[in-house]
């Protein structure tokens, strides 16, 4: 049964917002992140993703 593969750019949005989803439930206090900490941390989510 073939599978549709999801393009790397979708995972990755959604990531980041759950990434700036949880920044705002967990962090009262946010601070301004440069963008590049944000796609490393979807990157080290992806790879959760894909080592399954």
């Amino acid at each position: 049964m073939p599978t549709e593969a999801v393009p790397t750019e979708a995972v990755a949005d959604h990531g980041l917002r759950l990434l700036r989803s949880h920044d705002a439930v967990f962090d009262p206090d946010p601070v301004d992140r440069p963008l590049t900490d944000d796609v490393t941390a979807a990157a080290a989510l992806l790879d959760q993703f894909t080592d399954l």
